[in-house]
């Protein structure tokens, strides 16, 4: 146990003698003299000990550790949001104790009240609530109060790591306002909290190799060394997670392992998708001591949810890891195995083409019922025993390492054949160049996601961008007696926005060319004449975006182009450029791209564009897998339903995210130009929100003009 019988502070590992013993300042302040083995440390005293109505939860006592140095940046922040005021008195009438600000902003009143409501009667909220909204603070303060009235966790899921701290900071400003504790453990990964170098030079699955075999051998110091005064650290204050590693890291001690101790009682948990929606989920519940049921759910940009589920629920199976698969079957000792392995690959290596082609469940039965026959000279065993072997290499082989390749192989082989769990309509097999093998690929998310929302106590959707939002509550299977579809009006000036559809031109197939990449490349140049500032272009395809680089007039503007392949730190270079361009830059991109999405370009406190146009129409060409989906959404939800939930919105999506970069709070100012005159076909206009009401015209930049001229 972590915590003393006699007081319920945390316990330290001390040596006596050579014994490692648990004792507690307070109650053995001999042994621990103040401070511990760490310079700059107090005791813990009771009277700093946080409440909370966790279990477990009200055991830890605050550590009145000295302020620790760090990086002036964390500093800063520390103070930013330490000098952002919070109301004196009550709150806002119906924002409860945790809302921080002393008046609601317009639409978040309901959203608060709906978020409240649906979470008490334990219902799935599913809203589209636009940027400004204040949808953070709005879903937050009435959480936190449903969740200590029902003793509930609250995971605050986020598809970035970006996007924590936009969480951690609110939740600060909400402890302050309520003059109430809270104890929030902000996780990302384990690589990339990890401390060590080593952690840096590896790829994700070779780190998880080593960190294993790194613990198993009792060779990191890290994770060897007692955590109990960096826990009390984090139950004491809030910390963004890169801080929080740098606290870790000052201590010695494994931040994943602090933090993991801090979520098991926190209030809230800020985490990645990942933790829920994969493979995961189990060790996330074992790890965290919790059950579904006494777990509330906030998803953050949740429109990218069925997205992100169903690359989970893609596999691969591709040479190398068959070769790979093989030498572990040989280093073991499994001879045949290893010979039916590389038989295999083999026939892996004849599939290799430009061009993708969908495959029968027959072809790679085949394929391997041969390898078996070519590779076992005695005994012939069946598919299924070949599997089982291979589990068996793949065993021993998890002893030492954290993966096995035979493992994936077996696993993959199980999955590949029809199965009465998914229905053949829910499959896509196929070989992909792109992935460099045979794919095996589930197109209903709601496999994964339904059995989470059937069992959580109550959870909260929540995007700027998931208009409609009976299409995501029906692909994520939430329960229809327990969902709830809900759409916020954008809390923005109308006047302060301007959306025009120019129609003169177009990004479809049959009429691209010079002339339309000429006539495009005007109407970038005669916008940017016209907006006092930056101006953003996103583009269908990069493709798209050089042909219309190349046929562009000269613009006195400071170009900042996405190219393809992009890290994140080239990105974040780019949008550095863009800070400090002096309102003369034209930044280029692409839709469904890093900036398009992952970025809130603004400076203090004021958007650095008030211009984006958006050209064209992202869909998406017809591949064997958007084919697939199609097909899926016709059969699951009725004919019509396939164009529109596989083709159209996951196409108007990045629309709406790339147009959203216009106008982040209620004081911007932005224009919008959708250039593509199919932006007037009402199918189209049907999947844009209600609040846009574009208006048409021949020539988007003469919009421009007036609007920045009023």
């Amino acid at each position: 146990m972590l915590f003393c019988d006699d007081c319920g502070k945390l316990k330290k590992k001390v040596k006596r003698g050579r014994d490692v013993i648990h004792v507690c300042a307070q109650c053995d302040p001999i042994t621990i003299a103040p401070g511990g083995n760490r310079p700059g440390r107090k005791p813990a005293s009771r009277d700093t000990q946080k409440p909370t109505q966790f279990q477990r939860a009200d055991q830890l006592s605050a550590s009145a550790s000295e302020p620790r140095a760090g990086p002036a940046r964390a500093a800063q922040a520390r103070q930013a949001i330490e000098e952002i005021p919070v109301r004196k008195g009550d709150p806002p009438e119906g924002a409860g104790p945790y809302f921080p600000f002393p008046e609601m902003r317009p639409g978040q009143a309901r959203f608060v009240k709906d978020v409240r409501e649906a979470l008490q009667e334990q219902r799935i909220l599913v809203a589209q609530a636009p940027t400004g909204i204040g949808k953070t603070a709005g879903v937050l303060a009435p959480a936190l109060e449903v969740a200590r009235e029902t003793r509930s966790r609250i995971f605050f899921l986020t598809p970035k790591q970006s996007q924590h701290k936009v969480v951690v900071d609110p939740l600060r400003l909400a402890e302050r306002a309520a003059g109430e504790d809270l104890i929030v453990s902000d996780m990302i990964s384990k690589q990339a909290m990890c401390p060590r170098p080593e952690a840096d030079m590896l790829n994700g699955r070779a780190f998880g190799e080593w960190c294993t075999n790194e613990m198993a051998n009792n060779r990191c110091s890290y994770y060897k060394n007692d955590e109990t005064e960096t826990i009390q650290t984090f139950a004491n204050k809030i910390h963004h997670v890169e801080r929080a590693v740098d606290v870790a890291a000052s201590d010695h001690v494994c931040p994943y392992a602090a933090l993991t101790e801090v979520a098991r009682v926190a209030n809230v948990v800020v985490m990645d998708y990942n933790h829920f929606f994969s493979d995961m989920l189990e060790n996330t519940l074992e790890r965290l001591r919790l059950s579904l049921d006494n777990a509330i759910l906030v998803i953050d940009e949740a429109h990218n949810l069925p997205d992100r589920i169903l690359d989970h629920l893609t596999t691969v199976l591709h040479p190398a890891q068959v070769g790979q698969a093989s030498d572990e079957a040989r280093g073991v000792g499994a001879y045949a195995e290893a010979r039916f392995l590389e038989k295999l690959r083999d026939w892996l290596d004849t599939l290799e083409s430009d061009q993708e082609k969908e495959m029968e469940p027959d072809e790679l039965s085949f394929a391997v019922e041969s390898a078996i026959h070519k590779a076992f000279r005695m005994g012939k065993p069946d598919t299924h025993d070949v599997i089982d072997q291979l589990k068996k290499v793949g065993e021993q082989v998890l002893k030492k390492e954290a993966r096995s390749a035979a493992m994936e192989v077996a696993e993959f082989l199980e999955l590949w054949p029809p199965s009465a769990r998914y229905r053949e309509k829910k499959v896509l097999r196929r070989y992909s160049p792109d992935h460099g093998g045979v794919v095996h690929q589930i197109l209903d998310a709601a496999v994964l996601a339904r059995p989470i929302f059937d069992q959580v106590r109550g959870a909260v959707l929540m995007s700027g961008t998931m208009f409609p939002m009976e299409m995501y509550a029906s692909i994520l299977g939430v329960p229809k007696e327990r969902a709830q579809c809900e759409l916020y009006q954008n809390p923005f000036p109308q006047e302060n926005r301007r959306v025009a559809i120019d129609t003169s031109v177009s990004s479809s197939y049959r009429e691209r060319g010079p002339d339309t990449y000429k006539a495009i490349g005007e109407r970038i140049a005669q916008v940017c004449q016209a907006t006092p500032g930056n101006v953003a272009v996103f583009f269908p395809s990069y493709s798209f975006q050089d042909q219309v680089l190349g046929a562009m007039p000269p613009v006195d503007r400071i170009m900042i182009n996405e190219e393809r392949g992009l890290n994140k730190t080239q990105r974040e270079g780019l949008v550095h450029d863009l800070r400090q361009a002096g309102g003369r830059a034209l930044l280029m991109g692409v839709m469904g791209g890093s900036l398009s999405e992952g970025y809130d370009f603004v400076q203090d406190g004021e958007n650095l564009l008030p211009s984006v146009l958006v050209v064209g129409i992202p869909y998406a060409p017809p591949t064997l897998e958007v084919k697939a989906r199609q097909a899926f959404f016709d059969d699951a939800f009725g004919n019509g339903r396939g164009w529109l939930y596989g083709y159209l919105a996951p196409a108007t999506q990045k629309v709406l995210q790339a147009a959203g970069r216009a106008i982040r709070a209620s004081h911007h100012k932005g224009f919008i130009g959708l250039l593509d005159h199919r932006y007037t076909q009402r199918q189209v206009q049907g999947q844009l929100p209600p609040d846009m009401e574009p208006v048409s015209t021949q020539n988007v930049a003469d919009e421009a003009r007036a609007f920045f001229s009023s």
